[in-house]
């Protein structure tokens, strides 16, 4: 996975959820774009707060494109949130 590809699936419209699979097995589900951030060394999650609705992270998981196996649309009931 390449910064460009990731930032591409961000910000298409409509947003579908993604699930990220690492190669040590981790998945993340990017269920809100905006808490999603891409930079050239790292991915940077946002993971949600509940109490929030999604508006907030209640922290955050720095990936290296490296350990980042493959994205898919993920099979997720609740999905997009504001883009």
């Amino acid at each position: 996975m390449q910064p460009e590809e990731m930032r591409a699936l961000l910000r298409a419209r409509p947003f579908q959820p993604l699930r990220v699979r690492l190669t040590d097995q981790r998945t993340f589900d990017i269920l809100y774009p905006h808490l999603a951030l891409v930079t050239r060394p790292l991915f940077i999650v946002g993971l949600p707060d509940p109490a929030s609705g999604g508006e907030w992270a209640i922290d955050s998981v720095r990936l290296p494109w490296s350990l980042i196996r493959d994205v898919e649309v993920a099979p997720v009931a609740s999905a997009g949130g504001p883009g």
